[in-house]
């Protein structure tokens, strides 16, 4: 195993603002943590304007009112945790300086989520490892597909029975909220942690760790309850069981409790090491085990790849045993001439898909250039901003359009950029003829009309 220490990242789903309140209060101090140490403390960063639980919980709130599809349960922050080992930083001896490394980090995750969407980034220096931790709303922003289903078709008159058929539909443009897009499937998390370790780790000295290991994080709260435990474990020598010392003259014994107290002292120098080290003996046995399934499923993945390359390879025997050069050539050539052809045809197909899809964007720009042309300004104006927004946007973007935009813009309803300055005034209803109001005079049609 290479000698380079691995870069951390980890990240933790959170479903629930009670949950993302604990987590702030923890990493932000607002409670008390047993091991950070409080003189240490101010010397934590905050990089982001939100430097507060109740400034995060706001603007993540604040972002998640921004997405059109949210589930029951949806994660609504991703807490991002980066580090690496305590003997890799230059503070405890090692190459790493902690700055450029967390900002590269930190640049990565902006890019990954988009920088909108990375709400607080915290550096931790009070403890004994420093990292940072960043917290992110996880919204992902789709743009209109087509999609296909299946659904109720025609019955048949003679059976009654129902088909199903494949029907394609168009999915509009929407923001999500989904963690599952990010960090949905085992894979997706290895591909996190490659990434992670080739494009930041590497560039500070930093390996990735064994893919695909067996190996379970074990988060800091459980090593140090581990390390307290075995800490207070201290020795505690009875008096009665000593022998009490004189002093040279023998003028004076040293009383049961003072010899105590004296060897007490000096045999916990010496075993307080070892006391924590037995505390934390169980872990260590859990990752003994664990770095046992790791080199068993290696073992178990190369038997199948041998098994694999081997069954292809027998397979290609006698696929072209036996075969001359000649013949071989031939093979050769027939298989590059279908490869041609599929190439060929699946580029036919695209070009088609293509033309159908301009095809279809023209008639529905068409159809809106038709009702722009139709509508009257008030009309517009009355439209909700969702439906208005694409209409004002074509009128925009066509030349042939400009006085119908300038129609618009005459009436005095409407911004440069659509929006609308002042709603249009309700007809007031008319009023039922009396004595005093004229009667209302009858419609007549223009060809009705007498010619002047």
């Amino acid at each position: 195993m290479s000698h380079l220490h691995p870069a951390i990242i980890r990240v933790i789903k959170m479903n629930s603002y009670a949950k993302l309140g604990s987590s702030l209060a923890h990493n932000y101090r607002t409670m008390r943590v047993s091991h950070a140490d409080e003189n240490r403390t101010h010397l934590n960063e905050d990089w982001k304007p939100a430097k507060t639980p109740a400034a995060i919980k706001a603007a993540i709130r604040e972002r998640v009112s921004t997405a059109d599809r949210i589930a029951k349960r949806a994660v609504i922050a991703l807490e991002y945790l980066v580090s690496a080992p305590r003997e890799a930083f230059s503070e405890h001896g090692g190459h790493l300086d902690w700055r450029p490394y967390f900002k590269d980090a930190l640049t990565w995750i902006e890019q990954r989520h988009g920088t909108a969407n990375v709400i607080a980034a915290n550096i931790q220096l009070d403890e004994t490892t420093p990292h940072l931790v960043v917290y992110v709303c996880p919204l992902v922003q789709h743009p209109e597909r087509k999609r296909q289903r299946e659904v109720a078709g025609k019955v048949d008159p003679a059976t009654g029975k129902q088909f199903r058929e494949r029907r394609e539909f168009v999915e509009p443009a929407h923001i999500a909220l989904s963690a599952n897009y990010y960090m949905g499937s085992r894979d997706k998390l290895i591909q996190l942690q490659s990434d992670f370790a080739e494009q930041v780790g590497k560039r500070h000295g930093l390996r990735r760790g064994v893919e695909r290991s067996a190996l379970n994080h074990v988060d800091l709260k459980t090593y140090h309850d581990a390390l307290m435990k075995g800490l207070q474990q201290r020795l505690d020598i009875s008096p009665a069981l000593l022998t009490p010392k004189s002093s040279m003259l023998g003028l004076r014994r040293e009383s049961p409790g003072e010899m105590a107290v004296r060897v007490t002292e000096a045999l916990q120098t010496q075993v307080e090491g070892l006391m924590a080290q037995l505390a934390t003996a169980q872990l260590d046995r859990q990752r003994a085990k664990e770095w046992e399934l790791t080199a068993a499923r290696a073992r178990n993945e190369l038997a199948a790849e041998r098994e694999a390359h081997q069954k292809t390879r027998e397979f290609f025997k006698k696929l072209v045993g036996g075969l001359t050069d000649k013949q071989l050539q031939k093979v050769v050539e027939f298989r590059q001439n279908v490869l041609r052809k599929r190439q060929e045809l699946k580029q036919q197909r695209e070009t088609e898909e293509q033309a159908r899809l301009e095809q279809q964007h023209r008639e529905k720009e068409q159809a809106m250039v038709d009702r722009l042309k139709q509508l009257s300004p008030v009309e517009l104006a009355q439209l909700s901003d969702e439906e208005r927004a694409p209409l004002w946007r074509l009128l925009a973007k066509r030349s042939d359009l400009g006085a119908t935009q300038d129609k618009f813009l005459e009436s005095g309803y409407f911004h440069f950029d659509g929006s609308v300055i002042r709603a249009p005034e309700k007809e007031q209803p008319s009023q039922s003829p009396g004595a005093d109001s004229p009667s209302p005079k009858p419609w007549v049609p223009a060809w009705a009309k007498p010619s002047l």
